[in-house]
């Protein structure tokens, strides 16, 4: 049944004829925008992503941004960087989840949503994950609307 209010047999109006309108309330709840879902405690879910390289290199040849968003505290946490090698972003994800967890130490990290950028999906920072219990969760790569906690990060260091 996809209607409760007619069992989807339709809606009758009054003063219109004996033919029943189509049923419309299966639709126009599909319609509706689906609510966000955040995260219920620290670190269940960190939104994740890299901005770079800069024009202008920072001191030490600074050229990489990668900041960490907690979705339940909105807590960020920015790490600059040289390069975007695999083992420079998972060095700093150990640092942040050994930071993070000392922090919250009734919690540990949940999952990390990214963007699937190449730097992201490597063999080892894959492996770490699985070593650490922590999902990935991947957006469409190339929409940074799906990603927005992250992406408005960098709009706000700027």
């Amino acid at each position: 049944m996809c209607c409760t209010t007619c069992g989807g047999f339709g809606h009758r109006v009054e003063g219109s004829p004996s033919t029943p309108l189509p049923c419309l309330c299966s639709w126009q709840a599909a319609s509706r925008p689906i609510p966000c879902l955040r995260a219920s405690r620290p670190l269940e879910l960190v939104h994740t992503d890299l901005s770079g390289p800069a024009l202008v290199p920072g001191p030490g040849g600074v050229v990489y941004r990668l900041t960490i968003t907690d979705d339940f505290t909105r807590w960020r946490w920015l790490k600059l960087l040289t390069n975007k090698r695999e083992e420079t972003i998972l060095e700093a994800f150990k640092e942040y989840k050994a930071m993070a967890e000392a922090q919250h130490a009734a919690c540990r990290l949940v999952t990390i949503r990214d963007d699937k950028g190449a730097e992201f999906i490597g063999n080892r920072i894959a492996a770490w994950r699985k070593e650490h219990g922590i999902q990935p969760k991947h957006t469409v790569h190339a929409t940074p609307q799906q990603n927005g906690r992250a992406e408005r990060g960098f709009r706000d260091l700027a």
